[in-house]
């Protein structure tokens, strides 16, 4: 199978293009076609250490800037989108089935 080297693209090294492998983003195209915060969430799957930065990281490449380089309004969307997620893993975790109420 060929993959197209995202290392090509500003702000993706080895490892965040290993990654868009392995949750099934190959191609650039198909970063693109998932956008940043798709993309992010699937890392995010199966890296739970996956931070805001790799989420700029990925929008700046989609958008051909260093991710320094985004707009506010665009880092604020990000941040709050990535906020969002935050809360409801922590919601999610937090009300497990089976953990009781009281225990950590």
């Amino acid at each position: 199978m060929h993959y197209y080297f995202y290392t090509t693209l500003l702000n993706i090294g080895t490892s965040v293009e290993q990654q868009l492998n392995e949750v099934g983003i190959r191609t650039i195209k198909q970063l693109l076609e998932a956008g940043s915060k798709q993309a992010w969430l699937r890392i995010k799957e199966m890296d739970d250490s996956a931070c805001i930065n790799r989420l700029y990281a990925l929008e700046g490449a989609i958008q051909g800037i260093r991710w320094h380089d985004l707009s506010e309004a665009v880092k604020g969307e990000l941040k709050e989108f990535y906020n969002l997620r935050l809360t409801d893993s922590l919601y999610k975790c937090q009300n497990r089935p089976g953990k009781k109420k009281g225990n950590t």
